[in-house]
């Protein structure tokens, strides 16, 4: 098998021009569907993914497997049902993808292996559906995740004993507005670090929402928008500070200092 530099073995898929009965270790052998390279895919797989819309369930459920869309907004997991992409493996990362969930009971990434790194995904789907969610998972990394303008409910969900989670640089503009949804909603989850996100807008739902169950988290340098609740919290172990009120034009749970005052009124000018 052909090995990267780094000790990984890389394979290609080309949803228009591959062939899963192809070796996949060049483009112009490349398979052609993504969950055919992961099952050959041994441990410390790389994939990379060219763009087009892929119709299929991926379930990663092998550790240190790497998948590497070619755009993010042209690589689009569009299954008919259940969730765009599982990783139920350790160590496992996808980077530049758009998953799009089909349904309202599910999400479009659903993690329960540890040490997953997210980065450079777009989120939509279905009205009511959801986006990202974590479930007794540690070390995750979700960063650069767009969802503007989503009709998803919740962005993302951290639950069932999740812990040091790192959730940094997305910007979550969700415009779902059929009931009560969530941009981040925090239960059961600790030793985790939120920061320099953007969140709303949600209409009739709330920014963030901690449980009682959630401890030690640090909340710091994310502007909230217009969301009907900007931070709904429950918990009595959170530090907050530096957060910005863009609906109240006030810092939350902190002074703002005047040089942050004055680049945040150039920002909005």
């Amino acid at each position: 098998k052909r090995q990267a530099k780094e000790g990984w073995t890389t394979y290609y898929v080309d949803g228009t021009n591959g062939n899963d009965a192809n070796n996949g270790l060049r483009w112009e052998t490349a398979f052609k569907t993504i969950q055919h390279a992961i099952d050959v895919a041994e441990s410390w797989g790389k994939i990379y993914i060219r763009s087009g819309t892929y119709t299929e369930n991926i379930d990663i459920t092998k550790n240190n497997i790497v998948l590497i869309g070619e755009f993010r907004d042209s690589v689009i997991i569009q299954p008919s049902s259940g969730y765009p992409v599982c990783i139920t493996g350790n160590n496992c990362s996808i980077n530049s993808l758009f998953p799009k969930v089909p349904s309202d009971d599910a999400f479009c990434v659903f993690i329960t292996g540890d040490y997953a790194k997210l980065d450079n995904l777009k989120l939509d789907g279905v009205a009511g559906s959801g986006g990202i969610l974590a479930e007794g998972s540690d070390g995750v990394t979700i960063r650069h995740v767009f969802a503007s303008n989503s009709n998803i409910r919740e962005g993302i969900a951290l639950m069932l004993g999740t812990s040091h989670v790192e959730v940094s640089h997305n910007v979550l503009n969700l415009t779902y507005s059929a009931g009560i949804g969530y941009v981040l909603y925090l239960d059961d989850v600790s030793n985790s670090k939120i920061f320099e996100n953007d969140i709303g807008a949600l209409p009739s739902g709330e920014g963030l929402f901690i449980s009682n169950n959630a401890s030690n988290l640090t909340i710091f340098h994310n502007n909230f928008l217009s969301n009907n609740t900007q931070v709904e919290n429950f918990s009595t172990n959170i530090s907050f500070f530096e957060n910005f009120d863009r609906k109240a034009y006030h810092n939350y749970k902190d002074e703002i200092s005047p040089i942050r005052l004055l680049e945040f009124i150039t920002e909005n000018l």
